[in-house]
């Protein structure tokens, strides 16, 4: 009776083991490219009151891809806007510290605004002939720098695998113009706009 409790103890192990095994190859599958890598969040910055986002890590992770969708209250803009945003993001290196803790010291990039509203129209003052000007006043290129601040999670298994939190200062082709045209009126802080934001990566 002992030699077979033994044996049935031995392969229940061997199943529970391979079981693991087996687990744990799947879980440590490589991620899809097509799949993202990260989602985030993030307040203000010519974006929205709040916008979201999904992206990827290219160029071996020193850079990143993003699409948000952002949401601005009758409250705050005097109207309800929607805004839609594709973002690049350049992240050159980063510094490693204690406790699985990391920072990113500069990151610049540029991103597009689309933002929606029977208000925004292709742009063509009155005396311009139809066609001289081609885009819509509801889109505006943006140019910023910032950083981030990393937390790594100990947990292998956690949904999430790290979690950022970043900055980033930037302004649009329209504010500049309008303190380079004006400089005696504006200082560049009233051109500048701040967005910060959560990124969490998937495991």
């Amino acid at each position: 009776m002992k030699t077979l409790l033994t044996i049935i103890f031995s392969l229940v192990t061997a199943l529970g083991l391979q079981a693991q095994q087996e687990v744990d190859s799947v879980i440590r599958l490589p991620r899809p490219w097509m799949l993202p890598s990260h989602f985030k969040v993030q307040f203000a910055g010519s974006m929205g009151l709040i916008s979201s986002g999904i992206g990827y890590e290219i160029l071996k992770n020193k850079a990143e891809l993003d699409i948000y969708a952002g949401y601005t209250p009758e409250s705050v803009g005097g109207d309800y806007f929607f805004t839609f945003t594709p973002k690049f993001t350049y992240k050159p290196w980063h510094i490693t510290l204690k406790n699985n803790w990391s920072v990113t010291p500069l990151t610049t990039g540029a991103f597009f605004v689309f933002t929606t509203g029977s208000e925004f129209k292709t742009y063509r003052p009155d005396y311009y002939p139809r066609g001289y000007y081609w885009w819509s006043d509801g889109m505006r290129p943006n140019i910023f720098i910032g950083g981030m601040l990393h937390k790594k999670s100990k947990r292998e298994t956690a949904a999430f695998s790290n979690m950022t939190l970043y900055y980033e200062l930037g302004s649009n082709d329209l504010k500049m113009t309008s303190y380079i045209l004006n400089t005696q009126y504006f200082s560049i802080l009233d051109v500048l706009h701040l967005g910060i934001g959560l990124k969490f990566n998937f495991e």
